[in-house]
């Protein structure tokens, strides 16, 4: 299964950018403790934070990065309740595109097994879409 947001936000295309696959910038505006990256294709990329009081780390490994435009990631998380191999990894892909003097982020999480986990994720993104535009638009 596969779940697509987007959402237009009134900032530069690098600041969106570097809020989604720079690890300061990703713990600014995303739920992390902290985040750990090689930033480049083919490096590993490791999430950590905790939710309801217990930890957890999302373990990935960027797929795409074009600087400004995509970046994409395959990841396995210890709170999904499943064996860490490559068949339970679910995929996050951030597309960006100018929209005048904004930027227009489409991003799909997709190679979701669970209709449960799908429904969560769909109000999740909402929020963490949410918080990133408005901390991007007011310097937040």
């Amino acid at each position: 299964m596969t779940l697509e947001k987007s959402v237009v936000i009134h900032a530069p295309r690098d600041a969106v950018f570097a809020a989604l696959s720079d690890p300061a910038e990703i713990t600014r505006h995303f739920p992390y403790d902290r985040v750990e990256s090689e930033d480049v294709e083919g490096g590993l990329i490791t999430f950590h934070g905790s939710i309801g009081g217990q930890a957890f780390t999302d373990f990935g490994r960027i797929t795409r990065r074009r600087e400004g435009a995509q970046f994409e990631y395959r990841y396995w998380s210890t709170n999904h309740g499943t064996e860490r191999s490559e068949e339970n990894e679910l995929e996050i892909r951030y597309r960006l595109e100018q929209d005048g003097e904004a930027t227009a982020l489409f991003v799909t999480h997709s190679l979701i097994r669970n209709a449960d986990y799908l429904a969560m994720m769909d109000g999740a993104w909402d929020g963490l879409l949410l918080q990133l535009k408005t901390n991007l638009e007011t310097g937040g």
